[in-house]
């Protein structure tokens, strides 16, 4: 079981004990989730074996190195990783890279499935893809709010101006995304 604030992983538990506890700092936005927590992981304590992981980044955010201390002052390259655009290591050392899982995007990986976890969905790297249906394809979406809310964005991103998208406008980019977009 893990425990998070926002995106951020924050501890990890197995059963009753604490078993993983995370140290973030701020992401490629400059803040502490903007950017997802991208770039933003310091530190990973595994509780168990008192075996702090430290990743060090890419330009893009991905974990590169991950460097282990025991807390004796000897630090060593736990792992490396290089990837693809897609998140498919291309090179890489393994050392001890199981005990810890973030990898491209600084998002945790499945060692068993290969699959990172985005917060709300898996991410298959091998396929470029995403197992999973979009939010907007499942019951209980607000279509309003996200509309509203691409909306603003294209208006942010200067596509319009402002007023130039009426509500018989928005109603109607809302009946398409209901009709050609839900199952």
């Amino acid at each position: 079981m893990t425990f998070s604030d926002g995106w951020n992983r924050i501890a990890g538990w197995s059963g009753t004990s604490l078993s993983k506890v995370y140290l973030w700092g701020l992401d490629l936005s400059g803040t502490t989730q903007g950017a997802g927590g991208v770039g933003g992981l310091l530190s990973m304590l595994d509780v168990g074996t008192s075996v702090s992981y430290y990743p060090t980044y890419d330009g893009k955010g991905n974990v590169s190195e991950s460097i282990n201390s025991n807390g004796s002052g000897a630090a060593m390259l736990a792992a490396h990783f290089e990837y693809d655009p897609f998140g498919n290591l291309t090179a890489g050392t393994s050392g001890t890279a199981a005990a810890f899982p973030y990898r491209f995007s600084t998002k945790p990986q499945d060692p068993v499935s290969g699959l990172l976890y985005y917060g709300y969905r898996w991410y298959d790297p091998l396929t470029g893809r995403w197992p999973s249906r979009e939010a907007y394809k499942t019951e209980g979406f607000d279509f309003q709010h996200a509309l509203e809310g691409a909306v603003w964005s294209s208006c942010m991103a200067g596509d319009c101006t402002m007023g130039s998208i009426t509500d018989s406008m928005a109603a109607a980019m809302l009946d398409h995304f209901k009709s050609d977009l839900l199952p």
